[in-house]
């Protein structure tokens, strides 16, 4: 979930990014059916490298803290961006 949440927030920005480097602390259990939400903080974006720190919370607050370092490709289209429907 983090992982998903971390590639999103990363490509968002219609660049393609590749992880660097990624860790992932895992604080508390969580319980089955939980509902989870993992939330993305962009904390760096820079023309080449972006960071960005991914929190997942449950019902008892903070489970596990993610971030991650991304090499971004500004002249390469993120497969993540919608492309404009085709004329006519």
């Amino acid at each position: 979930m983090a992982d998903a949440a971390f590639a999103l927030a990363s490509n968002s920005h219609g660049a393609l990014a590749v992880a660097l480097s990624t860790h992932m602390e895992y604080l508390k259990p969580c319980r089955a059916g939980e509902v989870l939400t993992a939330t993305a903080t962009e904390v760096h974006l820079g023309r080449r490298v972006a960071v960005y720190r991914i929190e997942v919370r449950g019902d008892d607050g903070l489970l596990a803290l993610f971030t991650g370092t991304v090499y971004r490709r500004p002249d390469e289209k993120s497969p993540l961006m919608p492309t404009a429907p085709p004329a006519g």
